[in-house]
């Protein structure tokens, strides 16, 4: 990050797509700091491109986030020396860049802590005037002194003082619901640097500006599946970026304009194009070309057609084996055959990860495409998003679908699949969206068995359980799992999950997760936790003691996890592993 050329911050690209992408608060060297939105960024920075991932996210590109600009937020600082509160922007920009944000006392000062937010996303500093009139309106002023008894640093010890009329209110009560309820949201936006063209209704809400409830980013995230044939739709994946670098120019380069004064952008993009199809495509028609370039598919993609595309290529690893990205091996202990009728450790991987927007005040939905109240980046004219590459490894479960079957037979397994969909329904209508795909026993199933792999994982594969994440594979013809690792160094991981994933070692790992299972410390409380529909209870036995992980490692936010599904835990056969686990661990279960 910086201004003026003038570095403010560092942080990586990695950490401006996860944590603190635009909209989000950063302590900078010297002040508190917020990422402009992506129309703002410099045009130089590095684009991606992913023929899958743009369609399904409506854009044209992305591009890695580097050089970031940012603006300054809140405008309120207090002085450090005389605790007067001024806004920053009232400053000389070139005095602040050579003498920061100095008070008029000439003290250093420092941001305040406090700020308002609300659900749709606003931000705006805390209004210190209003509050300490408190519905006087004979002065308006913002003269004002922050006042600390020293006591104690809550919040009813700190005062705010009108220095013009005398009026002194202390903070006491202002984190209560409804605290703010006099004062309106005015739409503003820090990272756009505008309103909202439409009056924001929402409550305002008092924050601490540090607060986790400030900002909360909406990642998008694929794997980049490379192309396994020569037909023109793989030959045009593998030429998409020159494409797409055409496609998106906005004006014509002065050499065109001298050489012919009457080329129209339009013309000039159309003979582009015709001398990419006569470099790449010349054993098709021009007509397949250019149809197959301006197609548009009318049925729009979802997160779903992104997750089968990904879960048919990794069944298919063998037509890939031309890939620098993608290479896999297959695995086949024949004790587990029962259980899984594919074992795939996946030696190389790219991840396409994506910030699409963020929230405020309340966490979003994970695994839905549509997220509620989400502030959109906006990046100008041509449409693309920040993103990054990750390279990783990791280990592909496919469940055998006829033991699923045979498993869902049984009354209770049934019964207790059945109430976890109609909770999921139920979640659904509740926010008035479609319902795309099941979440029934087997995806609890598979879920639960992820989290307690990953939980495992995290002690034996030189990668913590928070690095480690998953991907779930379920709908119409998936009942599978990816446990993957991933990092922006171009050179990938270290291969400690795909170790892990050999024959010896994934019996015993497997082993280790469903001992796990079989106890927790927070039993018999957990164990006879069940899911309820009434108050959309999602999950049956499981706590922060056994299956829990990371929200960095969940898809779906911990939702629908019972480690009931893998074995039988109340005296009552229900577990999909029992057979296997009494075996190989000689336990009785029932």
């Amino acid at each position: 990050m910086a201004w003026n050329n003038k570095p403010l911050g560092n942080l990586t690209p990695y950490q401006l797509i996860t944590t603190f992408g635009p909209g989000a608060l950063i302590d900078g060297v010297t002040d508190s700091l917020m990422p402009l939105d992506c129309k703002y960024w410099p045009s130089r920075n590095k684009a991606i491109y992913d023929k899958r991932l743009t369609e399904y996210l409506g854009v044209e590109f992305f591009k890695v986030p580097e050089d970031v600009p940012v603006s300054i937020f809140p405008d309120f600082h207090e002085c450090k020396k005389c605790h007067n509160l001024f806004r920053v922007s009232k400053i000389d920009r070139e005095s602040y860049l050579l003498n920061g944000a100095r008070c008029v006392c000439g003290g250093n000062s420092h941001p305040v802590r406090f700020i308002v937010i609300c659900e749709n996303g606003h931000a705006q500093d805390f209004p210190w005037s209003a509050w300490v009139h408190d519905g006087n309106d004979n002065c308006k002023s913002e003269n004002l002194k922050l006042v600390s008894s020293g006591i104690t640093s809550s919040l009813a010890d700190l005062r705010v003082v009108c220095n013009d009329c005398g009026a002194k209110r202390s903070l006491s009560g202002v984190s209560l619901e409804d605290s703010l309820s006099k004062f309106e949201c005015d739409g503003y936006h820090p990272h756009k640097l505008e309103k909202d063209s439409t009056k924001c209704t929402s409550k305002v809400k008092f924050s601490y500006k540090g607060s986790t409830n400030v900002y909360f980013s909406n990642i998008v995230s694929a794997l980049s599946i490379p192309s396994c044939n020569n037909s023109l739709s793989s030959r045009l994946e593998k030429h998409i970026e020159e494409i797409q670098k055409i496609q998106s120019l906005t004006q014509l380069p002065s050499s065109a304009k001298r050489r012919i004064p009457d080329l129209t952008l339009e013309d000039y993009i159309s003979d582009l194009l015709e001398d990419e199809y006569e470099k790449h495509f010349s054993d098709y028609s021009k007509d397949e070309f250019f149809n197959r370039l301006n197609s548009k598919d009318e049925n729009k993609v979802t997160k779903q057609d992104l997750k089968k595309q990904e879960y048919d290529a990794i069944l298919n690893y063998r037509n890939f084996e031309k890939s620098s990205f993608f290479k896999a091996i297959d695995e086949k202990p024949e004790e587990l055959k029962e259980y899984f009728s594919k074992i795939i450790r996946v030696e190389k991987l790219k991840e396409i990860i994506v910030l699409k927007g963020f929230n405020r005040v309340e966490m979003p939905d994970y695994g839905e495409d549509n997220v509620s109240n989400l502030v959109e980046l906006n990046s100008g004219k041509n449409k693309w998003l920040p993103a990054i590459e990750a390279f990783g490894e990791g280990i592909f479960l496919e469940f055998n679908k006829e033991t699923l079957n045979k498993w869902n037979k049984i009354l209770k397994v049934s019964e207790k699949g059945n109430l976890y969909n109609s909770i999921y329904s139920a979640y659904l209508k509740s926010k008035d969206w479609e319902k795309k795909e099941d979440r029934d026993s087997n995806y609890v199933l598979i879920h639960t068995l992820s989290h307690l792999l990953i939980k495992k994982l995290g002690d034996v594969s030189g990668y913590t359980s928070t690095s480690i994440r998953e991907r779930i594979y379920y709908g119409e013809d998936m009942n599978g799992v990816l446990i993957y690792t991933s990092t922006s160094d171009s050179e990938g991981s270290l291969g400690g999950l795909v170790e892990q994933g050999k024959k010896e070692n994934l019996k015993n790992l497997l082993l280790l997760a469903l001992k796990d299972a079989l106890t927790c410390n927070s039993d018999p409380i957990c164990v006879s936790t069940n899911p309820v529909l009434e108050n959309l209870k999602f999950n049956g036995a499981s706590c922060h003691s056994c299956t829990l992980v990371s929200e960095t490692s969940c898809e779906i936010g911990n939702k629908f996890l019972d480690r009931r599904f893998l074995l039988s835990l109340e005296g009552e056969k229900m577990g999909y592993f029992d057979e296997y686990f009494q075996n190989e661990a000689g336990i009785k279960l029932y």
